[in-house]
């Protein structure tokens, strides 16, 4: 509220595009990964998609309007398809004398779901090629399969510098270092470095390419996993917290 909705109100009011004084009911702070300017959304402004609890007694049909002394409280608050895919969000609901806050700071979701969808396709292959025992060709799209989830997965925290960076050596680095912090599963980790470390003489080496079979079936299993935790990372959700009473 100090730092980004209070100067953004203060500005419009000076301007006269709020009046004064103003009845806050709504706010909604829209973040970027690129560093342009947050957006400040306030009273009907605010855009966001909610699922509600209804006071006892009322019952609503599918295209009924929902009016505010007919809730009794918010379960979830989500941006609408229509945003930027790529922002974060803090929305604040005031109702009944409460305000409920739901914040969602994971950036970049349409970008990283972008590259979980090439993920897949790069792990179909993958298994193609392990059940022809073209283990060269299996090791090679497996590590782009692993490398793509583990940008994915990056690109959540928002940080315009790694965007930037597309090296193998800047993922793995920083994927290392994710790991290192619990974010990760250890595994996961292990998984991409060692299909790093493989990669090279899969593909270039001018020798016969060899992996015991068992390694082979923990590296695509392996990958699976990361890339299911990745989309799940992903996934849509809403986190509420209901506030004290209004003053």
């Amino acid at each position: 509220m100090e730092i980004c909705v209070r100067p953004a109100i203060t500005r419009r009011q000076a301007i006269g595009d709020l009046p004064v004084p103003l009845s806050l009911r709504a706010v909604q702070v829209i973040c970027f990964a690129d560093e342009r300017p947050n957006i400040v959304r306030v009273n009907d402004e605010v855009q966001a998609i909610a699922k509600v609890k209804l006071r006892d007694g009322v019952e609503k049909h599918k295209g009924e309007n929902v009016f505010a002394d007919e809730i009794e409280g918010y379960e979830t608050i989500v941006l609408p398809e229509t945003e930027d895919p790529d922002c974060g969000h803090a929305t604040m609901l005031q109702l009944g004398g409460r305000w409920f806050v739901v914040f969602d700071f994971r950036y970049n979701r349409g970008k990283s779901e972008v590259y979980l969808s090439r993920a897949r396709e790069f792990l179909e292959l993958a298994e193609v090629a392990r059940a022809r025992q073209a283990l060269a060709s299996m090791v090679y799209v497996l590590f782009s399969a692993a490398e793509l989830a583990a940008r994915a997965e990056l690109l959540i925290v928002a940080d315009p510098k790694f965007e930037r960076a597309t090296t193998h050596k800047a993922t793995i680095t920083r994927f290392n270092r994710w790991a290192q912090f619990g974010n990760v599963a250890i595994d996961h980790k292990n998984a991409l470095n060692r299909l790093a470390q493989l990669r090279p003489d899969a593909g270039y080496a001018p020798r016969p390419f060899t992996i015991a079979p068992e390694e082979a079936d923990v590296l695509v299993n392996t990958v699976r996993e990361l890339i299911d935790w990745a989309g799940s990372r992903l996934a849509r959700k809403a986190s509420i917290e209901s506030g004290r009473t209004a003053r």
